[in-house]
């Protein structure tokens, strides 16, 4: 069996600040890209570990626009829900998102929120079962005995610190702790890696679009793997779509090497969400800072739903 491992899309309609170019159709020609080379290896599945969306309530256009393309493939879509796919990161709202209608269209499995695992199928060796871990759920996943068993998890594992004295955990110690998973495909940090660990295998295949002007999303170069059950062999595969960046992005003016690196420091906060304009990002990361009760921040959450509309739009303090 032959697997199309992808990172994080966050599919969205708008372009990320200082990028220049039609920003919709160039993540859509990536989409589609990727999805070809899965097609063109044979692959039966693809592994998609969370953040498919920028966030949890796109444009209706957006949504059947995936939609549209995900039933052009015979691939089955695979997927974890990561923080950006999820309304006010609380899983008793799952069932709002679009990565729910996706799921209710028939083109997009979401693994793991039962906590129960997805059997993909057999080859020479035995069964194949995925393994599903969702952002910050609260879950231990076991595998199967006398299997091949995948992880696909949205977690903060990498080799690469974001910040000064950022406490990252390594992908050696995300495998370790998950010792009994032969394949783990993680997703959230947006650059590429792939480590082996005795007979298992870490890969993070990195954002499917640059979103901002810091180094590393820069220098990224988006990309898809494809894994072969059987043989354990796996291959990259550098998405040719992708255009320098100088094409696509424009730098802002940084009159001194002091304010290039603070500029940099601010987006790599922002990327791993410890800076945020977003009310409800803030009001979350104070429920989280404050411990507050899980009821609570349900209704808090169901309030706010009631709007109508996002609430990564609300910025009046939830006052109304």
């Amino acid at each position: 069996m032959k697997l199309l491992i992808l990172g994080d899309m966050h599919w969205r309609y708008n372009a990320p600040v200082n990028r220049i170019d039609d920003f919709f159709s160039t993540q859509l020609k990536k989409t589609r890209e990727a999805l070809d080379i899965g097609a063109k290896e044979g692959c039966q599945y693809a592994l998609q570990p969370g953040d498919l969306w920028d966030n949890p309530h796109p444009a209706k256009f957006v949504m059947s626009t995936y939609i549209s393309l995900l039933r052009d493939y015979d691939m089955k879509l695979m997927c974890v829900v990561g923080q950006h796919d999820m309304t006010m990161r609380n899983f008793a709202y799952v069932d709002r998102t679009a990565t729910h209608l996706l799921s209710k269209a028939g083109v997009v499995q979401v693994v793991g929120l039962d906590k129960s695992p997805v059997m993909l199928g057999s080859d020479k060796d035995g069964e194949v079962w995925l393994h599903g871990l969702s952002y910050e759920q609260d879950h231990e996943p076991k595998a199967k005995l006398s299997a091949l068993n995948i992880l696909l998890a949205h977690v903060s594992v990498g080799d690469k610190p974001l910040y000064p004295d950022h406490d990252l955990t390594k992908p050696q110690a995300f495998a370790a702790k998950h010792n009994d998973m032969d394949l783990i495909v993680v997703g959230d940090y947006h650059y590429t890696f792939v480590v082996e660990v005795g007979e298992q295998l870490v890969v993070n295949a990195g954002c499917l679009v640059r979103k901002t002007t810091a180094e590393r999303d820069l220098i990224h170069e988006p990309c898809v793997f494809t894994y072969n059950t059987e043989t354990g062999e796996y291959g990259r595969h550098v998405l040719k779509s992708t255009k320098p960046w100088e094409e696509v992005f424009v730098i802002p003016n940084r009159d001194s090497g002091k304010t290039d690196r603070l500029l940099e420091f601010v987006e790599m906060l922002r990327e791993d969400r410890r800076l945020s304009v977003s009310f409800a990002e803030n009001l979350r990361l104070h429920f989280k800072k404050n411990k507050t009760r899980k009821r609570v921040r349900e209704i808090v959450a169901e309030v706010m739903d009631r709007v109508g509309m996002p609430v990564e739009e609300l910025r009046d303090g939830g006052k109304k």
